[in-house]
Order: C-alpha cells, then structure tokens, then sequence
C-alpha cells in the first residue's frame, strides 16, 4: 500500500509542478492520513488514482496561495515576538524607537523653531540685516 501512496504522491507533486521531489522519500502524514481516510471509505487504489490524474490546479495560483500562507505565519511569528520579546530583541525595539523618536524630535523642534522665528520680531530684524 505505501508504494501506491508514494507513487500518488509523486503525481500530485509532478502536477503541483515540485521539481527535484526524490520518488525514495515518504509523502508527508497528511497525505498519508488522506489516503488512509479515502480507503476506510471504501475507494479503491484504481478510484483514488483516477481522482488524482483529473486533479486540476492552477500552479501559479498554488504557489501564490502558499506564499500567503507563508507571509501569514510570519506575521503570526513576528506578533508573537513582540508579544513575547526575548531581552534581546527587546533591546533592538528600544533602540529603534530612541531612534526614530529623537529624529521626530529633532524635527518637531526644527519646525517650533521656524515656526517662533516667523512670528518673532527678531525674525524681521535678522531678515534686514
């Protein structure tokens, strides 16, 4: 029976376009489980391989479909981490916030400056000199 899971397995991956799948390797447990559950309910081998040779997918939407889900789990990974930050990463938020506060300050304060210049006396005054 495995080596009828393999080979089902080999055709699934030809057709979801995975190259460099060695046919020695066992397919993943959720296949296997799949399989298992298609049999208990009474599929033949000849059934199930004639399902999976009319199996139509869009590669590309299929690639694109797992890189979502790739982007997903580290997002989930990246919440996580700020969730529960390692002192390590911690400290690199920090410094990263210092950073990028003190540049807004130093902004803001360009800005207040120009700002009491403009509205200031000695602004005209400087301006004729």
């Amino acid at each position: 029976m495995e080596e009828f899971f393999i080979h089902c397995y080999d055709n699934l991956l030809q057709k979801l376009g995975f190259e460099g799948y060695q046919k020695t390797e066992k397919p993943n447990i959720r296949f296997i489980n799949w399989m298992n559950k298609l049999q208990k309910m009474g599929y033949t081998e000849e059934e199930i391989n004639e399902s999976l040779e009319s199996f139509d997918i869009d590669k590309d939407e299929f690639i694109s479909s797992q890189k979502q889900k790739i982007v997903e789990k580290d997002l989930v990974k990246k919440r996580t981490k700020i969730c529960n930050p390692n002192i390590d990463h911690l400290t690199n938020q920090i410094t990263v916030i210092n950073t990028e506060l003190k540049y807004v300050m130093q902004k803001l304060d360009e800005i207040e400056i120009n700002e009491f210049l403009k509205n200031s006396p000695l602004w005209f005054e400087a301006a004729k000199i």
